[in-house]
């Protein structure tokens, strides 16, 4: 049995240097799947099931996914554009900081301020999307950092 579509999710993301093909599946039985939550859909006939475009993909710890910093850079600066005008101020910046992971050098004081900032307000958008409980109702609000000028 195939995942609907499961093909199709892969290329995609492939392209961008995420391989999110790995660990999904028991390495002592490849057919029983692991790390995705799909509704089986008995069809017409239940003997023989079918797997439906109802799926998730769960797990993206660093176990599960492979992924290649280089390339996904490449595809964030080639598609910059359309990137900014999706997602939110901030986001675009915040994904291309993979940058840091392949530079292992010194982070320069003031980029990593923008980067210590950037996490933050991904966090506290994170809490406050989620509806986070026990946050006081002040702290889950949306925060736009900047930094500091000299």
């Amino acid at each position: 049995m195939r995942l609907d579509d499961w093909d199709s999710f892969n290329a995609i993301f492939l392209e961008a240097g995420i391989d999110l093909q790995s660990d999904c599946t028991n390495p002592d039985n490849g057919t029983i799947s692991q790390n995705i939550v799909h509704q089986l859909h008995l069809g017409a006939n239940a003997s023989q099931p079918i797997l439906n475009r109802l799926w998730k993909r769960i797990d993206f710890g660093p176990r599960s996914i492979r992924l290649d910093y280089e390339r996904l850079l490449e595809h964030l600066q080639q598609n910059e554009q359309d990137i900014r005008e999706t997602l939110r101020v901030g986001r675009y910046d915040m994904m291309v900081a993979c940058r840091y992971l392949l530079n292992r050098g010194e982070i320069d004081p003031r980029e990593l301020e923008r980067l210590e900032m950037l996490v933050m307000d991904c966090r506290l958008s994170t809490l406050a999307y989620l509806n986070a409980r026990g946050v006081g109702d002040g702290s889950t609000r949306e925060i736009r950092f900047q930094p500091r000028t000299a």
